[in-house]
């Protein structure tokens, strides 16, 4: 929630620029193959890279994937996943790897550690 009371769905954009609370059905009732949804908040520097990925994978796929920005999303992330046969998310973790290193967590296979998705520790 924002300070103006606004909820974080309004901050949620498909690529195209629609903002989400205006596209709600858009992508919650079209049924699609493949939703790619990228995660993050523009103003934190590299937990930004999720919106910059989905922002480039648009340009490459076009119409073929769904593809999502959401910026700062919670519980509405599970709304943006509906209708689609497979979700690819896309966000920045704490992994204690080298910045850039890419990993690839199958939720379908074994749960993903919490851990990863957290701001890191203030120093």
């Amino acid at each position: 929630m924002t300070s103006d009371g606004a909820g974080d769905e309004a901050s949620a954009k498909s690529v195209s620029g629609e903002r989400r609370g205006e596209s709600r059905t858009s992508h919650e009732s079209r049924s699609v193959s493949i939703r790619i949804i990228g995660l993050g908040n523009g103003m934190r520097g590299d937990d930004a890279v999720g919106l910059l990925a989905a922002i480039r994978l648009q340009e490459r796929v076009g119409n073929h994937v769904d593809v999502i920005e959401a910026e700062s999303v919670g519980v509405e992330l599970l709304d943006m996943m509906k209708g689609a046969e497979t979700v690819l998310l896309i966000d920045a973790v704490c992994s204690g790897q080298v910045p850039g290193t890419i990993h690839r967590l199958d939720a379908s296979s074994r749960p993903v550690a919490p851990g990863l998705f957290r701001d890191p520790p203030m120093r």
